[in-house]
């Protein structure tokens, strides 16, 4: 499930432009507070969603782990930082979640705002891959997810726009996969964008 804060329209593109090309962080924590209300929204539908006929109202819905998407070096270079960690750490002292950074880029891709649907797909498989010693979900224990059913462990990946859905479906594969492989474990994965196209 995929939800956005906004549409991505000539308005937002300006806001993101300005903050992720030409360094004005101010709207860093606009971008955030958009987010934190589309997350208010998400869990309430899913909340929703869960509910079983006859069954009393209980706890909204929340994720176990927030974790974005990653940028490669060049553009983190390029950039000086990654806009989706930026708004997932955000989030996460919003709504006091724990952050992790559960991927990588295992190759570096062109911009996709010049790609058609296709070349966006096709260029996001295999593009990221786990990072083992940070992939720690399943050992917590009581640590931080004891509410969690063994191997069911929710996950929220936070990214800026969602297009197609390439990155996020990349992304979220990338962790079904080391989580199948690695430790036997099937979580939930969810996505959340500040806008979509």
């Amino acid at each position: 499930m995929n939800r956005s804060a906004v549409r991505y329209d000539e308005v937002m593109r300006e806001w993101l432009a300005q903050y992720k090309y030409r360094g004005h962080e101010r709207y860093a924590s606009l971008i955030v507070q958009m987010l934190g209300q589309a997350f208010v929204r998400m869990q309430q539908e899913i909340t929703y969603l869960q509910q079983h006929p006859g069954t009393r109202r209980g706890e909204l819905w929340r994720p176990d782990l927030i974790t974005y998407v990653p940028v490669s070096e060049a553009r983190l270079a390029e950039r000086g930082f990654n806009q989706a960690q930026v708004f997932a750490e955000g989030l996460g002292r919003l709504h006091r979640l724990p952050v992790a950074e559960l991927l990588m880029r295992s190759m570096h891709t062109e911009k996709q705002s010049f790609k058609t649907r296709l070349e966006r797909i096709q260029s996001m498989r295999n593009a990221f891959e786990c990072i083992p010693e940070n992939f720690r979900i399943y050992e917590m224990g009581g640590s931080g997810i004891d509410h969690a059913a063994p191997g069911r462990a929710r996950i929220l990946i936070i990214d800026d726009i969602y297009t197609t859905g390439g990155t996020i479906n990349a992304c979220a594969e990338a962790i079904r996969q080391y989580a199948r492989q690695k430790v036997g474990a099937d979580p939930e994965i969810y996505s959340l964008t500040w806008a979509r196209s």
